[in-house]
């Protein structure tokens, strides 16, 4: 970690392996994170970004929302190919930064 910021080329990002990470992924999210969390719903992806196995980052997925009125009209479908189409969608739900690694944020996102 001493040299993060400096190579950040190592910086990988990953889902939670098999489910055994989901716990420790939460308790960070519901300790840092600015936002109320209490927990994920539905189906939903959970990344970690890792710099030598360091955890940077937190991500979270979930499927989108019935109604989202920018995404609606940027997409321009109809109600029958919304409601068609809708489970093709995922919306982050959820992105939490270690302190000491926000320079690294833009690298994150381009990945995700």
């Amino acid at each position: 970690m001493q040299n993060a910021q400096s190579d950040l080329r190592t910086v990988r990002v990953r889902p939670t392996r098999d489910g055994s990470e989901d716990g420790r992924w939460d308790r960070l999210v519901a300790a840092h994170l600015y936002l109320s969390f209490q927990r994920m719903f539905h189906r939903a992806l959970r990344h970690v970004a890792t710099l030598d196995g360091t955890w940077l980052a937190l991500l979270g997925w979930q499927p989108g929302n019935l109604r989202v009125g920018v995404r609606d009209r940027w997409i321009g479908w109809s109600v029958q190919q919304k409601l068609g189409r809708l489970h093709l969608i995922a919306q982050n739900v959820r992105y939490s930064l270690s302190r000491h690694m926000c320079r690294a944020t833009r690298k994150v996102r381009v990945w995700c």
